[in-house]
């Protein structure tokens, strides 16, 4: 349960989550995005004025792959408004304030929220306006112009504390301070004191080794001793950045200057000679790369994206011609809107603390990062009335109403609302944004990212501080007789199904682990002492690996989605030529939905609370409902035993085609590592689907949605 301090500190690694991850998506015909920053730590990061972080490259990885140029988009976390990159981890800072920590090698893939925006807890002044990652630590600058740090550590997770004597800050670059007089301040590493770093006066910018500044005025400077020296040849600039062993400034016209030791040839003037005197790299430039990884990149006035540099992380976006590791010129990165695959735009719902299901019609995530909810199923699901009559959409609950057409959305007092994704009319259906209802409903929502999901709270809802770390509300009555083996027993989920025994260890010897034990501190047998944030993130593998395997369309399905669900697939497989085993039957399982014309829809709700260790394998117990809408030959579909991917069949006494609701505990592994043979990964690194055995407690079909009701 959720505990916050009443002070500038709050939450660290409790809302747990892997997600919002990075999706892949391949690039389309759509506008090139205007962006407000650009990143260029070992991959490229580039935050539009939107607020959406799109990613390519790797973070950390030792060599750039066709995987690291796909641009991914950060779902799930919009409305960003700065992103600070590092030494693979990634940090970003939403409108209202929360601060999000992310990591991973290739593409992001873990995201926790370490600080939290909520005003229920901090005043306005208190917010967090910026965000800088160092290698040691994570500085954030609050709106009243003093500074928290903490570790950026994953090993060694610590509070947020005040750096004393820094106030009055107005930006951080790096561990450097500008205060509102224009005086540099620095926090040596180790130390949590700060002190003036250079007599200059009047500072705008200063790079992140503390080397080169930039003055109100336009004059760019350097540093000597305690002081600095102009330099001369340079005119007005409005930015400067450094890459690697060289240093670059921006005019007013959109003249990009270079110079330095260029000894890895990373100025981009074709060379990799010394430049001691300023020359211009590139014309009409508007926006500079915060660089520091030997690659830099830039936004031209016409939006098109160049990069030059190294290219060993993929961070210029390409493969550049006969697999070259750099690129000492600039070139154009290909550079779009990505498009979402169709296996990533659902999310999850959650009204007070209980699960929403939708099996079609799922909310919808949009390429903008703006939540689509399926307003007919979502009205009756809260009990409320929503109704279709020529063409317009009327809903209400017992105090608001709202109704939308194609071209407008009015609340019941004449209120007119917009938003940058309109109202959609499809499929019977009629999808309106989050941000709409919210603000007709007097709605307040929070995001979980360990299954992407969205808490929606009504007004009368008073019961926050009974949510558990990933939203689902605890009830304390009326308790199941096994409720002691359980850290806490959730209002949503009836007790027939905290009552149901897990799968038994094969011996008396095993070891064996309810989920009371594993939620206490380390527990006797497990490699590492486990956390929500770790139970969350071994959800994210469940959530993803079934929403994929039970969103399946013969007309979409390719190896984009195998590959997608393989990733989420933990346990061994062998070599077989160039492919393992599980790639091949993966490419068999394709054709067989393919052949089959099967079309399923489905969703799936892992419950990280309810879990048990078993035979050398961690249980979670999922909540899974799906429809088989079309399969030829319906009579085939069966049960797969190919320990790669399962579709979940109908119970033997009831027809293939139709609609199905269970329990199923899931079974987790660590990801093996191939290094002459098989060597089990470790824990820490999130533990997979396990495909070779799953045991399904199944329930009749129309208890589906007394789920999402209260059993006291």
């Amino acid at each position: 349960m959720k505990k916050f301090l009443k002070v500038w500190l709050v939450l660290v690694l409790i809302l747990l989550t892997t997600a919002p991850s990075f999706t892949r998506a391949a690039t389309s015909a759509n506008e090139v995005p205007k962006l407000q920053k650009i990143t260029s730590y070992s991959g490229t990061q580039v935050l539009t004025e939107e607020g959406i972080l799109i990613s390519w490259g790797g973070f950390g990885s030792d060599e750039g792959n066709k995987m690291n140029y796909t641009q991914s988009i950060l779902q799930g976390i919009n409305q960003i408004v700065d992103v600070s990159v590092v030494y693979g981890v990634a940090i970003v800072v939403t409108q209202d304030g929360t601060v999000w920590k992310g990591r991973g090698v290739g593409e992001l893939t873990e995201y926790t929220e370490v600080y939290s925006g909520d005003k229920t807890y901090f005043s306005e002044d208190e917010k967090i306006v910026q965000v800088e990652a160092t290698q040691n630590y994570i500085y954030a600058l609050r709106k009243d112009g003093q500074v928290l740090a903490w570790k950026n550590s994953y090993s060694e997770p610590s509070l947020p504390t005040l750096i004393p004597g820094l106030d009055q800050v107005k930006d951080i670059f790096g561990s450097y301070f500008i205060r509102q007089d224009g005086t540099v301040w620095h926090v040596m590493p180790g130390t949590s004191v700060a002190r003036q770093y250079i007599t200059i006066m009047d500072v705008k910018k200063v790079d992140q080794y503390g080397s080169v500044f930039l003055k109100e005025d336009g004059t760019v400077w350097t540093k000597s001793g305690d002081s600095a020296v102009q330099i001369q040849q340079l005119p007005k600039i409005v930015d400067i950045s450094n890459s690697s062993d060289a240093r670059f400034a921006l005019d007013e016209a959109g003249n990009m200057y270079g110079w330095g030791d260029n000894r890895t040839g990373t100025l981009g003037d074709g060379t990799a000679n010394q430049v001691t005197i300023p020359k211009i790299i590139l014309k009409n430039v508007r926006l500079l790369s915060e660089a520091d990884s030997g690659h830099m990149v830039v936004q031209k006035k016409d939006l098109s994206v160049w990069a030059w540099g190294f290219n060993h992380s993929g961070g210029l976006g390409m493969e550049l011609a006969n697999k070259k590791k750099n690129s000492p010129i600039p070139v154009q990165v290909p550079f779009e809107w990505p498009t979402l695959h169709i296996w990533d735009q659902s999310i999850h719902l959650n009204l007070n603390g209980k699960n929403l299901y939708f099996t079609s019609n799922k909310p919808l995530l949009t390429v903008k990062q703006e939540v689509l909810i399926p307003s007919l199923a979502f009205a009756k699901q809260a009990k409320w009335s929503a109704s279709i009559s020529n063409g317009k959409l009327n809903m209400n609950d017992s105090t608001h109403s709202l109704s939308v057409t194609k071209s407008s959305m009015v609340d019941g007092k004449g209120n007119v609302f917009s938003s940058n994704t309109s109202a959609q009319f499809r499929n019977g259906e009629v999808y309106v944004p989050l941000k709409v209802l919210s603000e007709a409903f007097n709605l307040t929502s929070n995001y979980y990212s360990f299954d992407r999901s969205y808490g929606i709270y009504t007004a009368d809802f008073t019961q926050k501080d009974n949510l558990d770390d990933y939203g689902k509300l605890i009830r304390t009555k009326a308790l199941p007789a096994k409720a002691s083996k359980y850290p806490y027993v959730l209002a949503g989920v009836p007790n027939q199904y905290y009552e149901k025994e897990f799968p038994k260890a094969n011996s008396s010897k095993g070891l064996s682990l309810n989920a009371a034990q594993l939620y206490r501190s380390k527990a006797v047998g497990i490699p590492i002492e486990l956390t929500s944030d770790d139970f969350g993130r071994y959800a994210n593998h469940v959530s993803k690996y079934y929403e994929l395997l039970l969103n399946t369309d013969y007309r979409t399905i390719n190896m984009n989605w195998a590959e997608a669900l393989e990733s989420h697939v933990g346990g061994s497989t062998s070599k077989m030529g160039d492919k393992t085993a599980r790639q091949l039957q993966m490419e068999a399982y394709v054709k067989w939905i393919k052949n089959k014309k099967v079309i399923i829809q489905g969703d799936v709700r892992p419950e990280p609370s309810m879990v048990t260790y078993r035979n050398g394998l961690l249980y979670m117990r999922t909540y899974i409902q799906y429809e088989i809408v079309q399969a030829n030959a319906p009579n085939d579909l069966k049960l797969r035993k190919d320990r790669v991917v399962q579709l979940i069949t109908a119970p033997k006494d009831k027809k293939t085609i139709g609609s199905y609701a269970m329990y199923v505990d899931v079974p987790l592994t660590s990801d093996p590592v191939f290094s002459n043979g098989s060597a089990w990964g470790s824990w820490s690194n999130g533990l997979k689907v396990d495909t070779r055995q799953n045991d399904i407690i199944k329930t009749p079909w129309e208890s589906v949605f007394t789920l999402t009701m209260s059993p006291d």
